[in-house]
């Protein structure tokens, strides 16, 4: 019974310290598409932030990459991409343009 109780309230902390409205609303100006916000991630964010968000996304040059955004109550949001990664959806082959009809 003792486990259960912590490992809800374990949940309850760590579910707190994750923002996905934020992080969506920091990631999407910058071009980034396909995005898939994660949850609270404990690396990549000063001790001075409340909330660090995982994400990865598309970036502008085709390129999937993950990072995370740090943000605070009283502070604005911070954007780091802290690498590529492979989890964004694999876009199917396109088709050539052509101007002639």
């Amino acid at each position: 019974m003792m486990r259960r109780a912590l490992l809800l309230a374990a949940t309850l902390v760590l579910a707190g310290c994750s923002d996905s409205d934020v992080a969506r609303q920091t990631v999407e100006p910058y071009g980034f598409t396909d995005i898939a916000i994660g949850g609270y991630t404990p690396f990549g964010c000063a001790d001075s932030d409340s909330f660090h968000t995982s994400f990865t996304a598309r970036g502008v040059n085709g390129a999937c990459v993950q990072g995370v955004v740090c943000s605070g109550a009283f502070k604005g949001a911070t954007l780091r991409v802290t690498g590529p990664s492979n989890a964004c959806p694999v876009r199917g082959p396109v088709a050539p343009q052509s101007g002639a009809r």
